[in-house]
Parts: structure tokens; sequence; C-alpha cells
């Protein structure tokens, strides 16, 4: 199954087609299921869903049909059901909640982490989005001793060589910078 072509043939019908990042859901006996999530395109100019929403103050009511489709940190999709079956079969914790890879992606596609390694000389500002996305997670294997963001979730000395020589000089930098 080629995702590329399926979306390329929905896009005419699409409100938005592009990455989004779960950043909570909620159950409540009054609201009922909700979702938010984060739109991950730096693309972006405007608010995707503002002409979505009812003008004067009003509650937003326009519906929408989702179909998410879990991603790997190699963009290849994730079988659900084969994944449950992983799960169920080596009786651990599902990967949806140690998300410990998924920080470490979303730290390589952040700008303050390209601004980061620019202050380290390993990002110029002629390279690309998505140039500056793939030397961030070189970086992190590089520096880490992994060949995979997937090993910050099954070895723990991995996910602490991440803390120690990624996360703790990243953060100095952030506070040495105001951001």
């Amino acid at each position: 199954m080629d995702l590329t072509e399926v979306f390329e043939k929905l896009v005419p019908y699409s409100a938005f087609a592009g990455e989004v990042m779960l950043a909570g859901a909620d159950w409540s006996h009054n609201s009922g299921h909700s979702a938010k999530f984060f739109f991950s395109d730096t693309d972006l100019d405007a608010n995707p869903m503002a002409e979505f929403t009812v003008r004067r103050g009003k509650r937003a009511g326009t519906r929408f049909h989702m179909i998410l489709i879990e991603i790997q940190d190699d963009e290849e999709p994730v079988n659900q059901d084969q994944r449950k079956k992983l799960e169920q079969a080596t009786d651990t914790e599902p990967t949806g909640k140690t998300g410990k890879r998924r920080q470490a992606g979303m730290l390589c596609r952040s700008p303050e982490f390209h601004g980061y390694l620019r202050s380290l000389g390993y990002i110029k500002d002629t390279h690309s989005e998505s140039f500056r996305e793939s030397i961030a997670k070189e970086f992190v294997l590089r520096v880490v001793g992994i060949k995979s963001r997937k090993e910050l979730d099954t070895e723990p000395e991995a996910w602490i060589r991440y803390q120690n020589e990624v996360m703790r000089p990243f953060n100095r930098y952030l506070r040495a910078n105001g951001i």
C-alpha cells in the first residue's frame, strides 16, 4: 500500500493535510472524548483551523472525519494490528506510552534545537528544513551511540546518555540564550 497515492487522491477534500502530534486526550461524562493536536508543519503561515470556527465567540462546530495513521521516525506507517499483537506477545508497555523516541524525533524537528546545532557549527542558515532535521537526527544518533532512535525506548542506558549528552547541554543553551 502506497500512502502517498492515497493522500494525493484525498487532497482536494482535505481541510488540512500534514503531520500532527497528539498533545493530549481526555474523556469526561459531560463533554465526551476529546483530543488536542499540535500541528508540526512549520510552513503554516496561519491557523489552519481558523476558517472552520464559528464567529462571534460561539463554539466551533464544524464536523470532520479523521483517519489517523501513526508514523515511525523513518516515516513508515505503523500497522496497529501488528503492534498490538507484538505488545501482547511481549507483555511490555505500549510504545505509545513511552514516547522516548518520539520526543527525540520532535527535538530533531525543533527550530530551537536547530539553533543549538547552528551554534555548534553543525547547521548553516542555507540548509533546508529537511536537511536540518537529518543533521539533527544524525547528531543525536552519533552523540548517544545508537543506530536508531527506537533504542531510546528499549535501552535504558541509551536514554540516560540522551539525557546527559543531548538534553542537558541543549537546556543549558536554551537558558543561556533566554529561550
